[in-house]
């Protein structure tokens, strides 16, 4: 029977340009042995003590190189089947907003990136836990627009 895994994170980096909100996705490189080609949101595995923010600010810096100047830890939980492993995985959902100018940097993890408005996002990605997860960041990115 499939065992339960908490030591995932999916992190959705979003920017504030031109009046809306934007959401990065990242293409994994074709030599990735999981999910080749796919679009996804920013996405890895703790470390043995690591707190899901740490975590998160890790795999951003690892998969993008970019500093986040806000974070936005939600209260929704998404699952997921990984038959890799014969899990099911819970992972929080994190936004968090990068500089509007930031240079997107890859690790080999990815072979591209772009920037999408959130309908344009939910039809890119692949997993439904991702397209729920542009949702939410969508919906924060809007009341910091709100703001004053």
């Amino acid at each position: 029977m499939a065992t339960i895994s908490t030591n995932f994170v999916q992190v959705h980096p979003i920017r504030l340009l031109r009046g809306g909100v934007q959401h990065l996705l990242l293409r994994r490189s074709p030599n990735e042995p999981l999910y080749p080609g796919i679009w996804q949101v920013i996405t890895g595995r703790g470390e043995t003590g690591e707190s899901t923010m740490q975590t998160a600010a890790r795999e951003t810096a690892e998969e993008v190189n970019i500093r986040p100047i806000a974070w936005h830890f939600s209260a929704h939980v998404c699952s997921f089947y990984f038959q890799a492993e014969d899990a099911v995985v819970l992972t929080p959902v994190v936004a968090c907003l990068l500089p509007p100018d930031a240079a997107v940097s890859l690790s080999e993890e990815h072979d591209a990136f772009d920037w999408h408005v959130a309908a344009e996002a939910i039809t890119l990605l692949e997993f439904q836990t991702h397209r729920e997860g542009v949702k939410i960041a969508e919906r924060w990115g809007r009341s910091l627009l709100q703001s004053p």
